[in-house]
């Protein structure tokens, strides 16, 4: 497994898009709105990488 604390490459991923201004992000899901409040707050969301095993 691999996490990248600094990353926010899942902002595309979570929001459908990517804006220069966060506050214009959707506010739709539980976790669209914990993320836009971390990136508000100046934290990045990160990202992992991984493999499940069946």
């Amino acid at each position: 497994m691999s996490v990248d604390e600094q990353d926010d490459s899942g902002v595309p991923w979570i929001f459908g898009r990517v804006d220069a201004q966060v506050q214009d992000y959707p506010e739709k899901t539980s976790l669209q709105r914990q993320a836009k409040q971390q990136l508000l707050a100046g934290a990045h969301i990160g990202s992992a990488l991984g493999i499940l095993s069946l």
